[in-house]
């Protein structure tokens, strides 16, 4: 695939039963790789403390890309 310069590329990131939340989100690859927890990165952007506390070290998100879109 050609891509042009303002291409970019995109991760989803999905936490467990994430559809209920408004997951998966998707972030550019450099928001990608600037994060540390992906369980802080959930609560920070919509998934509820409470519950994800509830799996303590075994909360396992679903990552898919990087997927490339080109803005045009």
């Amino acid at each position: 695939m050609k891509t042009n310069e303002t291409s970019k590329f995109y991760w989803t990131i999905d936490p467990p039963k994430g559809w209920r939340y408004g997951f998966p989100k998707s972030v550019t690859n450099e928001e990608y790789k600037s994060i540390k927890d992906f369980k802080q990165w959930s609560i920070d952007n919509g998934y509820p403390k409470e519950i994800a506390e509830q799996y303590k070290d075994h909360f396992n998100v679903g990552i898919s890309g990087p997927i490339p879109c080109v803005n045009i």
